[in-house]
């Protein structure tokens, strides 16, 4: 309260003394607490510790930005393992479904092995698609696929090889091939 001592002196002073007084100064600032002018140092030493935290953990969190980075990749990652994983399975189901329309139609027949089967199943799902097969039943299509087709064993016939050194066969070891698995799509001749 000293400096108070230099405005007022050992007297009473008007109010145009005192702010003559205030002014020659130059030292003394006066505020209106009503207009918020002043914060309390508490108040003032609590908001710059606060500001010096949050300087903390932002200069914590730049260093941490690649970490971010790899997060977000990693999870990139996943959505596209998940998104993968999820076709996968509508296609998986997609062809078991396809499967079961296909099964029933062979009825007790047995593929002669497993490239004729598996070379019918892709003909009978490519015809499936076919704009000239809209409306056809999925026995029609089959029939259409498999009619003069050598792709069934015959359980009554025996099994025909050539003979080692020749075959029985008038037409020679080459046409008795041919002959046998005529209409067969896997036997190259």
């Amino acid at each position: 309260m000293e400096f108070l001592k230099n405005v007022f002196g050992d007297k009473a002073l008007t109010f145009a003394e005192f702010s003559q007084a205030v002014e020659a100064d130059g030292k003394i600032k006066l505020i209106n607490l009503a207009d918020g002018g002043y914060v309390a140092k508490e108040k003032l030493d609590k908001k710059i510790s606060e500001l010096s935290e949050a300087q903390a953990t932002i200069e914590t969190l730049k260093g941490s930005g690649e970490d971010v980075e790899k997060l977000r990749q990693t999870i990139s990652d996943y959505e596209t393992k998940e998104k993968n994983r999820a076709d996968a399975e509508a296609k998986a189901k997609e062809l078991e479904a396809l499967k079961a329309r296909f099964d029933p139609l062979r009825k007790d027949n047995k593929f002669l092995n497993e490239g004729t089967e598996k070379w019918m199943f892709e003909e009978f799902s490519k015809a499936l698609t076919l704009e000239e097969n809209k409306g056809k039943s999925d026995a029609d299509i089959y029939e259409a696929i498999a009619k003069d087709k050598n792709i069934y064993e015959n359980p009554n016939q025996l099994f025909r090889s050539p003979q080692v050194g020749g075959t029985n066969s008038p037409k020679g070891d080459k046409a008795y091939m041919d002959d046998f698995y005529k209409g067969n799509p896997f036997y190259k001749n």
